[in-house]
């Protein structure tokens, strides 16, 4: 092994942060298909409520823009996207949880890829690869 990949961590992205990097451009894409969705249940909508929706889709269509903008820069180390992808998985799983909780099982594959991509961004080879 070289000094620079001591210093700077593993040359090529582990198995388990590619798997989790894949992951999380499975979450843009559901996360922009709900986002645009919502949008065209409410396209000839107006009323309570309707605003609301619409904001949702907004967040969801800001969110996939966010994953997929960190899931293209991932092979790049890119260190701050590390952190974005957890804050937005964590998230992500509270959310899962309490619709969970709510009788909505759905959630259960939400939560699935969640968990998948906190625990390789969180591990040693997640951590030494984007901190790099």
């Amino acid at each position: 092994m070289s000094y620079q990949a001591q210093q700077w961590g593993p040359e090529k992205m582990p198995g388990s942060v590619r798997w989790a990097v894949a992951g999380v451009w499975v979450h843009a894409v559901l996360n922009g298909l709900a986002g645009l969705f919502l949008f065209a249940l409410t396209s000839d909508e107006t009323g309570d409520g309707v605003g609301l929706v619409r904001l949702v889709a907004v967040l969801s269509l800001l969110i996939s823009v966010i994953l997929g903008t960190c899931a293209a820069l991932a092979p790049r180390r890119a260190g701050w996207t590390r952190i974005t992808v957890l804050v937005i998985e964590w998230l992500s799983i509270i959310s899962g949880l309490l619709q969970l909780f709510s009788g909505a099982f759905i959630a259960l594959a939400g939560l699935a890829i969640a968990l998948l991509i906190v625990t390789a961004f969180m591990s040693n080879d997640g951590k030494r690869w984007f901190n790099a």
